[in-house]
């Protein structure tokens, strides 16, 4: 480079090896975007670019995440109006991210998508699908979910409009996930496919987001009564998990098949499968949300096997316990809280109590 960027990112705090791992990470991302040669950047652009790639992962980034903000933040005058239009989204991103700060994230972005509004310039508008793809993001996580896939659907005719592939790619995801939990199976299907397809031509080391898009069109196939096409989808997500070792994905397929063979009749199979993951998720640190959301639908389909077993008070305990983990996560979708309620209500009303459960 022919700036020295590591000195300056050694002078942040930052360790030697997430430093490699960052310039691997941005070296990558302009290779998606279509720059195999080095651009010509000044220093802050480049720690921009840095900033920009270490929010893919804030689990991993969060602390470079602020130092690098922070830096370039006081060197503004550096960088372009494109880039101040993306600085200007990061730092929404980071406020609803890292701060939990709605507010701000809207200010940050609507700053953001201004900015490159006026441009007019295909990167401008390359960019502004993902402006757009955070504004849904956000507004999924706020219950919104019209207005979010309203933001997805802008996001995706910019991508198209702007020839990115992979970006595309993303917005499918989202688009796809957000149908899903909104009870639109077959339109979340069809976005799922056609994101596994980008995925698997143009994406290299692409099993862990193969696995896991194939685990979740096997839910829209079982959910479509489509059981053949969710079984071998289903299939093809847990051999790659197993390939890869991924646990976690693990954990997601045995929840898939208790739900497949519970919806054919077959409880054996359906508890044997509840067994395997509680089994992994015991093993395994998962992060919090995730055991909420694991152990919730655990205990509802435990609970509704009670219910075809005629077992009510134990049908009733579960259903409590699946309530309980899904109102303690902040990622559980309205249609499977939905579901849940309809179940819980069907099976109070089977012991006796005095309450609504409509289909």
């Amino acid at each position: 480079m022919e700036y020295p960027i590591i000195s300056i990112l050694s002078n942040l705090g930052i360790d030697g090896e997430n430093i490699s791992r960052l310039m691997e990470l941005s070296t990558n991302e302009a290779k998606n975007n279509g720059n195999e040669k080095p651009l010509s950047l000044n220093q802050t652009q480049e720690l921009l670019n840095l900033l920009i790639v270490a929010t893919f992962d804030l689990q991993k980034f969060e602390k470079e995440a602020l130092l690098l903000q922070d830096h370039v933040l006081k060197n503004e005058k550096d960088l372009s109006g494109y880039d101040r239009g993306r600085f200007l989204h990061i730092r929404g991103y980071i406020s609803w991210r890292i701060h939990n700060s709605i507010f701000f994230a809207y200010e940050y972005l609507n700053r953001g998508l201004k900015a490159l509004l006026g441009l007019g310039t295909k990167e401008a508008t390359c960019y502004m699908a993902r402006v757009y793809d955070t504004y849904g993001q956000i507004l999924r996580t706020q219950g919104l979910l019209k207005d979010a896939r309203h933001e997805f659907e802008k996001s995706l005719a910019l991508r198209k409009e702007s020839g990115d592939t992979i970006g595309k790619a993303l917005t499918l995801g989202n688009l796809g996930r957000l149908n899903l939990e909104m009870g639109n199976y077959k339109e979340a299907k069809e976005y799922l496919l056609e994101d596994l397809e980008i995925v698997t031509n143009e994406l290299k080391n692409n099993e862990y987001i193969q696995a896991q898009l194939l685990n979740t069109i096997s839910i829209c196939s079982l959910e479509l009564k489509q059981f053949q096409e969710a079984e071998a989808s289903l299939k093809k997500s847990y051999d790659l998990n197993s390939l890869d070792n991924n646990k976690t994905g693990l954990c997601f397929n045995h929840i898939a098949y208790s739900n497949l063979f519970l919806a054919q009749g077959d409880i054996a199979k359906s508890q044997n499968h509840i067994k395997k993951a509680k089994t992994l998720m015991e093993g395994q640190d998962f992060p919090q949300f995730l055991k909420n959301d694991i152990q919730g639908d655990l205990y509802r389909m435990l609970a509704e096997i009670y219910k075809i077993e005629k077992k009510n008070g134990d049908s009733i305990e579960n259903y409590k316990l699946a309530l309980k983990s899904y109102e303690s996560s902040s990622s559980v979708s309205p249609i499977s809280k939905a579901k849940l309620l309809r179940g819980y209500a069907k099976a109070l009303r089977l012991q006796g109590f005095d309450v609504e459960a409509n289909n």
